[in-house]
């Protein structure tokens, strides 16, 4: 039986919340898969990898870069692919993304804090409000919704710490006023749809600020236009797991992230997705 490590990181020995769920479903076939964390040895001496919760690899950058580059010297396959876990994990990608028609919410990326000028972007862009984030961050870190009478803050903020590349966005009120939606796909195919909803007052709809999570059925057309994301790029073909994160506007999408590094796949809020996931893992392995 060949051994598969669910990679997670430290402080989430067990994975999150449902992640679990596609364990028993490896196992009906044939497939041993445990949580081993991304910072050990343990990972060495399985047969394959797939990424899931490493939930601290943005804080921890230059270790992660290292690890990946541990994982290419040996012959251990790794999902998704190291060049796609790579291009990832830096918000660059949206500006690829862009240049090759992809619909982004307008944006505007800085090499570093000295660049930032926010008063100016407000006055020049982004109908007086923007959001600014590190290019390489998760759950909202170092997020901020900015208008002019918050500016001058998060200009301070920024400027007094080290968060590398920046991207300054517009502000999207339909996270506010409709959720995000996450459309979920495995191996291609799309599996579920949740939308998240930020709490009253906020706009960030992670749970850990009090955002709250409801699976959506959501129009085909919808489902296609995410699925022609995912055709976008030459990156982006044989992807274990894809999860499509936008608003809607106009009947369009808009691309908020493309989560394909180690994004939540919130198997417990559709009854089919742990199996289809651990299908989906089956096949690929046998690609391999």
């Amino acid at each position: 039986m060949p051994t598969l490590a669910l990679l997670t990181s430290p402080d989430l020995p067990d994975l999150a919340r449902g992640e679990r769920l596609v364990i028993p479903e490896l196992k009906k076939l044939g497939i041993d898969a445990q949580p081993v964390a991304w910072d050990g040895d343990d990972w060495k001496q399985c047969d394959a990898l797939v990424v899931r919760t490493i939930w601290d690899y943005f804080v921890r950058y230059d270790e992660f870069r290292k690890f990946l580059d541990e994982v290419a010297a040996t012959n251990i396959p790794i999902f998704n692919p190291l060049e796609v876990l790579r291009w990832n994990s830096d918000k660059l990608y949206l500006r690829e993304l862009e240049e090759l028609g992809v619909r982004t919410p307008e944006q505007i990326f800085l090499r570093d804090a000295a660049e930032l000028d926010l008063q100016k972007f407000l006055a020049e862009n982004f109908n007086g409000e923007l959001v600014v984030k590190p290019t390489v961050s998760a759950a909202a870190r170092a997020t901020f919704r900015v208008t002019h009478a918050n500016a001058a803050e998060a200009q301070t903020y920024f400027q007094n710490d080290d968060y590398g590349m920046l991207i300054v966005q517009e502000f999207l009120p339909e996270i506010v006023n409709d959720g995000e939606y996450s459309i979920i796909f495995f191996g291609g195919e799309c599996s579920h749809t949740i939308r998240k909803l930020a709490a009253p007052g906020d706009f960030r709809v992670q749970e850990k600020h009090g955002g709250t999570v409801e699976p959506v059925t959501l129009a085909e057309n919808h489902i296609e236009q995410a699925r022609a994301i995912l055709k976008s790029h030459p990156l982006l073909e044989h992807l274990l797991y894809a999860r499509v994160d936008c608003v809607l506007r106009d009947d369009k999408l808009i691309l908020c992230e493309l989560e394909i590094l180690e994004p939540e796949l919130f198997l417990n809020w559709s009854p089919t997705a742990p199996a289809a996931f651990a299908r989906a893992i089956r096949d690929m392995l046998a690609l391999t």
